[in-house]
């Protein structure tokens, strides 16, 4: 996954694969690998720590965020389309990415940053809810979702004010994770594990019982 021949100088290869390493998300070889590393690395460790962390004060700033507008997000996105570099080799764009990654977003806190780290959250906003979603691993760590598991998918409108952590709350208790959206009209796409077609409309039932943060809960048409 790194490349010895393109790691900098003075950087350690287990450094990079650090992010990977704090969601559970290493192919087990390389697992053992960041472990083994730790044990005699305390840059490393404060390095994973420094990471820790700062996972957690975006959870925070996530949880008390309003969900934004269809409206908004096609527009930032388009934005960012336009403006996009052509794509690059996803290995050496992942390497590059993670060396910064640490001084990047530590960079985006200071206060001449604040205007454009709130944008920043709101393009990111999907991809670091999954990433804050995942609990921290153990060496013992087993995935919940096994392969195979049955899973539905359910057409949720959220409420205009329900806030992240609202949100991610509710789709822990439903086991279940944003795949899609919004669409035009505001609606998202989640799936939820389930063994049959009563279980899924219990989790529907469900959704539409937390009126507080769910405008509407539906099952997908055939």
């Amino acid at each position: 996954m790194s490349d010895p021949d393109t790691t900098p100088a003075g950087i350690h290869q287990e450094a990079e694969l650090l992010p990977w390493y704090l969601t559970g998300t290493l192919p087990e070889p390389e697992r053992r690998q960041v472990d083994r590393h730790l044990e005699s690395c305390t840059t490393c460790r404060s390095e994973l720590e420094e990471l820790t962390q700062i996972r957690r004060d975006l959870a925070t700033v996530y949880a008390s965020q309003s969900i934004p507008s269809s409206q908004l997000t096609r527009s930032v996105m388009a934005k960012v389309d336009e403006q996009a570099p052509p794509q690059a080799d996803p290995q050496t764009t992942r390497r590059s990415g993670v060396r910064g990654l640490d001084q990047w977003i530590r960079s985006l806190l200071l206060p001449q940053w604040a205007p454009t780290f709130i944008v920043m959250l709101l393009v990111a906003q999907t991809t670091l809810l999954v990433w804050i979603g995942i609990p921290a691993t153990t060496p013992d760590h087993v995935s919940s979702r096994s392969i195979g598991a049955q899973t539905a998918r359910i057409i949720v409108t959220f409420h205009t004010t329900a806030t992240m952590g609202q949100i991610q709350s509710l789709l822990q208790e439903l086991h279940g994770r944003v795949v899609a959206g919004p669409t035009e009209d505001g609606r998202y796409t989640i799936e939820v594990l389930a063994t049959d077609p009563s279980a899924t409309q219990k989790k529907i039932e469900a959704l539409k019982g937390r009126a507080d943060v769910v405008r509407a809960a539906e099952a997908p048409a055939p």
